[in-house]
């Protein structure tokens, strides 16, 4: 993907490891002792994303409760979910209007997401949990149907739109965003990094719906970062190996 960017000393760190392994943990840390980072994510876009269509504040689509939320209890028209789906294409992609190829495409989402065909004849439920939502809205609807780059370009619009601060990117899951990451950052010779932190977690599905075994936590596997941290102890201890380990960001990617 090709990114517009006239980047002057801009830092982007994005951080990758497996569901439960000190993400946004590391990645409070870093902002914490580093003023000039804030924390940024690419599922802010896709939370929103699903408010609109659930009409759940996408502030209570964040903790381990919210994410247990069960939308079943939750109907709705079917042309209103439509429509809804509609509005929260159009918000990702930046679309002024809906194009013949998100027209199809709504119908498609509506399938995955309710399980069933539109026909404009019955109130319709999404059977699953906030969790479950956000991987299936984030990977099978939006990034399989219109494009793979789809969160990465609403992530870096908003941060061209904000004058290119340096971020922590908490979320990093596909090679797309590691690629996206690094190039952002290269023109000017600024530094994109990729951090990886890793803790034994269980690999089962989560109680919040979730699942280990999800796309969403596998596209790293086979992409190598440029630096580890093993959280294996304490809160305070992972800030100690952040301390250590940080004058040697500055030589990653030089």
């Amino acid at each position: 993907m090709e990114l517009e960017t006239n980047v002057e000393q801009r830092h982007i760190l994005g951080i990758r490891g497996a569901m439960g392994a000190g993400k946004d943990t590391l990645g409070l840390l870093i902002c914490k002792a580093h003023r000039e980072y804030s924390v940024w994510k690419f599922a802010t876009v896709l939370r929103e994303a699903l408010s609109i269509i659930t009409d759940i504040p996408a502030e209570r689509t964040v903790s381990q409760d919210d994410k247990r939320h069960d939308l079943s209890a939750q109907s709705y028209s079917e042309l209103g979910l439509l429509l809804r789906i509609r509005k929260a294409i159009m918000y990702v992609t930046g679309a002024v209007s809906i194009s013949n190829k998100y027209g199809e495409i709504s119908f498609e989402m509506f399938r995955i997401l309710t399980g069933g065909e539109y026909a404009a004849s019955a109130d319709v439920h999404i059977p699953m949990t906030v969790g479950r939502a956000l991987q299936i809205l984030g990977t099978e609807c939006f990034r399989e149907l219109v494009g793979g780059d789809v969160w990465v370009r609403a992530l870096f619009r908003r941060w061209v739109q904000e004058g290119k601060p340096s971020i922590v990117i908490t979320d990093v899951r596909f090679r797309e965003e590691v690629d996206a990451i690094y190039s952002a950052t290269s023109e000017a010779g600024a530094k994109g990094i990729i951090l990886e932190v890793r803790r034994e977690t269980d690999t089962a599905a989560v109680a919040d719906g979730r699942s280990m075994a999800h796309a969403s936590e596998r596209g790293l596997e086979k992409v190598k970062a440029d630096y580890t941290f093993d959280n294996d102890g304490t809160i305070d201890e992972l800030g100690q190996k952040l301390d250590a380990a940080w004058p040697l960001f500055a030589k990653l990617r030089g």
